[in-house]
């Protein structure tokens, strides 16, 4: 991982509560709701191993936990809000990243790390 796309903001009070660094991202991603019968289209903007940083588009305010698909890179998984600010959140992952399970079934289904 590079250093220097670690991102790590500190709270209000100044201190950093995350468990793992985030690496700034730029990817294209999708807020799943209803058993994923319900989409918007999202970035990505910085990713770790336990959670990312998201941006949605338009007026759409995801609910409290909802699947996150990144098709470009085959993975899905479980997410919860931890924090929100206007059109941009914070969510963890509560599932591991698991690959996109494609409709007819086409190619394995399991965990990606």
């Amino acid at each position: 991982m590079d250093a220097s796309n670690i991102v790590d903001f500190p709270a209000k009070d100044g201190l950093i509560r995350r468990k793992e660094p985030r690496t700034r991202v730029f990817k294209a991603g999708t807020v799943a709701i209803n058993n994923k019968s319900s989409t918007i289209s999202c970035t990505i903007r910085n990713l770790s191993d336990g959670g990312a940083r998201l941006k949605v588009q338009g007026l759409f305010r995801p609910p409290h936990e909802f699947d996150l698909l990144v098709p470009a890179d085959d993975w899905e998984a479980g997410c919860e809000v931890v924090w929100r600010n206007g059109n941009e959140l914070g969510v963890r992952f509560v599932t591991d990243r698991v690959r996109i399970k494609h409709a007819g079934g086409s190619g394995p289904a399991g965990r990606v790390f």
